[in-house]
């Protein structure tokens, strides 16, 4: 008699037994991970806020239309005031600029205007924060000499100085190597 076709059930069934047993304990775990009311909220954002400084995080190049040359760069930044612990939603106009890292020449340069900054702003854990995709296709086209390049950017609120990044983000552009 061969047992076979029964072991293979019973597999089937185990496994799917453990799918089930699996995906009741990540629902489980993310009800028990939500907001459970009785801590802090957020303190207000004072009125009289002077941006000091921003934190942005860039994810590596994507290959949008695949071929072979990175074209988007996604960003995440937070601007600050160093008097306030919290991430600032003030109306203003970011720059990005793209340059070799090895001579400096300018690749590409992005200006935000503030009506395309709002509508870029996030509510985030950490608070307001603005993400942004900056393409090279709609500005002068992907096919870049293989290099790494800097990214850098500069805040300038409505009201108030001009905020620089801090150092900047290294990428690699250039053909995609296999």
């Amino acid at each position: 008699m061969n047992d076979e076709p029964a072991c293979r059930g019973a597999r089937w069934m185990s496994m799917f037994a453990f799918a089930v047993v699996f995906a009741a304990v990540c629902v489980a775990m993310t009800a028990c991970a939500g907001n459970k009311g009785g801590g802090k909220s957020l303190p207000q954002q004072p009125s009289e806020v002077v941006p000091s400084r921003m934190t942005i995080s860039a994810a590596l190049p994507q290959d949008t239309d695949l071929n072979g040359y990175p074209d988007m760069i996604d960003l995440t930044i937070f601007v600050f005031d160093d008097r306030y612990p919290i991430p600032l939603d003030v109306p203003g106009t970011f720059t990005f600029k793209l340059s070799g890292a090895k001579e400096g020449r300018l690749l590409r340069e992005w200006a935000i205007p503030p009506d395309k900054v709002v509508a870029a702003r996030r509510r985030m854990p950490a608070g307001p924060g603005y993400v942004f995709s900056l393409s090279l296709l709609d500005n002068g086209g992907d096919h870049i000499e293989a290099q790494h390049a800097d990214l850098t950017a500069e805040y300038m609120p409505l009201k108030g100085p001009v905020v620089k990044m801090r150092g900047g983000s290294t990428l690699r552009l250039g053909k995609l190597t296999q």
